[in-house]
């Protein structure tokens, strides 16, 4: 636990039935966030198997995050 902000432990994540493990095992909880960021080492290889593999288009914006096109899929 934090003085400055809640933390909760954090395990692995299931995406389309499949279970990905993650590097990190803490996570912080704001209620106020809009923005949520996750280390490059969990956050390349769900790019790259869950949304480059199915042909997505993305890109790095300006301000250094990446956005990508979304189907309704």
């Amino acid at each position: 636990m934090h003085p400055e902000f809640w933390s909760l432990p954090f395990h692995n994540v299931e995406i389309d039935g499949e279970t990905f493990h993650t590097n990190i095992k803490t996570v912080m909880a704001d209620t106020g966030t809009s923005l949520n960021m996750i280390p490059d080492e969990d956050f390349n290889p769900i790019m790259d198997k869950y949304v480059k593999s199915k042909g997505m288009e993305c890109w790095v914006m300006p301000n250094t995050l990446t956005a990508c096109d979304c189907t309704q899929e």
